[in-house]
């Protein structure tokens, strides 16, 4: 499932908020309170509705242009993002390599 369609039907099943009525509630709040929102300063329904929608809360906070990400942290995402892609090849290679240890083996004894 695509993001767009995992966004849209996460959303639609969980959440009683459009992404942008989120968006909307999160910058109006940012402006009302002077600071950043907490899950403090919403209800469970926002939170459980920018979970559902952004994933992570500073993801909504991000989205709606309340909170910039710092350079650190963009790049410690990129990071983790190369970490997890290079365990994923990794893993893959491992199970080919079982794979056709296995195959191979079955021939054999035949």
């Amino acid at each position: 499932m695509k993001r767009k369609e995992r966004e849209t039907f996460m959303s639609s099943k969980h959440a009683k908020y459009t992404r942008e009525e989120l968006i909307q509630i999160l910058q109006e709040l940012n402006e009302a309170l002077g600071h950043v929102p907490t899950k403090k300063d919403v209800t469970s329904e926002i939170i459980g509705g920018c979970h559902s929608v952004f994933g992570k809360w500073v993801y909504a906070l991000e989205e709606a242009g309340v909170k910039i990400p710092t350079e650190k942290t963009l790049a410690r995402r990129a990071h983790r993002k190369a970490k997890w892609k290079k365990l994923h090849k990794e893993m893959t290679r491992r199970r080919s390599a079982k794979l056709r240890e296995k195959r191979e083996h079955t021939f054999s004894d035949n």
